[in-house]
Order: C-alpha cells, then structure tokens, then sequence
C-alpha cells in the first residue's frame, strides 16, 4: 500500500479545531475495529463444529483490509461524519442512571 499524505488545510476546511477532528476521526476507527471484531467472531461462531462433526481444516488467509483510520478519515473529508455535543442535561441524565 501506497502512503498517501493529507494536507492539514483539507482537514481545517472541514473544521476550525484540529483537535476535535483528530478525535471524532479516532472514535469512529475504533467503531469500525469493533464492527471487524464482531463480524469475525460471527464467522468463527458459524464455522464451530458440533459435538461428533469434525474440525474443519483452518486456512490462515490474511487478507489486507485498509486501515480503519485511513477509512475514517476518508468518511471525515467526504462530510459522511456527524457528530454533536452532548448537553449537559445528557450529562446529568448519564450521572444519575449511574448512581
């Protein structure tokens, strides 16, 4: 894989705080690593054999997938990407349903 470079001006246009586009950027990476790790464990979920089946044979096929910060970056820059603030009555709602 080629390493592409992003000039920071294409970021600013999207947003005035670097910080904040860094972050909403890392939170959705994490979201797509969590969706990738669910869909394995479905896989290896229906490939299980049963009590007096017998194992499959396992075939370690790596398949190169493209970096999920490289695709949350690339949804940040499209404009596929919202998020929000939350209030702070989301906040106190949160604390309460807590304690």
């Amino acid at each position: 894989m080629a390493v592409e470079t992003i000039p920071l001006r294409e970021i600013e246009e999207h947003t005035k705080d670097m910080y904040e586009a860094t972050l909403v950027v890392a939170k959705r990476a994490r979201q797509i690593i969590s969706e990738r790790i669910a869909e394995k464990e479905i896989q290896e979920e229906e490939m299980e054999p049963g009590l007096l089946e017998e194992e499959p044979e396992v075939i370690e096929d790596y398949e190169e997938c493209e970096k999920a910060t490289s695709i949350a970056l690339k949804e940040f820059l499209k404009g596929e990407l919202e998020w929000r603030y939350s209030s702070e009555e989301d906040l106190d709602t949160e604390e309460d349903s807590t304690l």
